[in-house]
């Protein structure tokens, strides 16, 4: 079973709460004290074609995330 993953981490909780009310998705605190904004796929598929065109490092990673969420149900 796979599921896509797409998240933002920060230990600057007030950025990701800025993102949070604007595009929406979930925010939990992980044992190393960073917290992480987390996006439902239907999120994903709304968020990615948006931010493809500023991404470089991570550009092949959302492509393919991209693609698969095309190919789910």
């Amino acid at each position: 079973r796979y599921n896509p993953v797409f998240q933002v981490s920060n230990t600057y909780l007030p950025l990701l709460q800025l993102i949070q009310l604007q595009y929406g998705g979930r925010i939990q605190k992980n044992r190393e004290g960073m917290f992480v904004l987390h996006f439902s796929p239907n999120l994903q598929r709304e968020l990615l074609p948006k931010l493809l065109p500023y991404l470089v490092i991570k550009r092949s990673h959302a492509e393919v995330l991209m693609k698969f969420l095309d190919n789910r149900c």
